[in-house]
């Protein structure tokens, strides 16, 4: 699973988040080298748009340190650049993905606010220890 996630800059939110697959694919996917492989293996094959997938814990936030290998500290996932600018890693733990992935409309900002009735439906997958 997906451990980072790449954006232009670093937020101050820590603590719980709802993963969402968006509902377009984005065209950058069939340029990523990593995605292609999935794709080539059949594993992304029905995967579900447009819902939430997962809850994890947004524990950490830096810019990108780049390697001299041109790698980044955060492998696979994390990029070197964002677009033309440096990428910022949002670090992710305790991901638990949902047995039944629950519609929803997304946001690019991390720290959205889940609508109540699908808060509740994702609540309601958690075990009581997870909440």
């Amino acid at each position: 699973m997906k451990t980072v996630e790449n954006r232009g800059q670093t937020v101050r939110w820590r603590g719980p988040v709802a993963i969402h697959a968006s509902l377009p694919w984005h065209a950058a996917g069939d340029r990523d080298s990593r995605i292609l492989q999935l794709r080539r293996h059949g594993l992304l094959d029905g995967t579900p748009r447009g819902v939430i997938v997962a809850v994890a814990e947004l524990v950490d936030g830096h810019q990108a340190v780049v390697h001299a290998d041109l790698t980044s500290c955060c492998e696979p996932w994390g990029m070197c650049r964002y677009g033309d600018r440096p990428a910022f890693h949002l670090v992710l733990a305790n991901i638990r993905k949902l047995p039944r992935p629950v519609p929803a409309r997304g946001a690019l900002t991390v720290g959205w606010r889940v609508p109540a009735d699908v808060a509740s439906a994702v609540r309601s997958q958690l075990t009581l220890s997870e909440v």
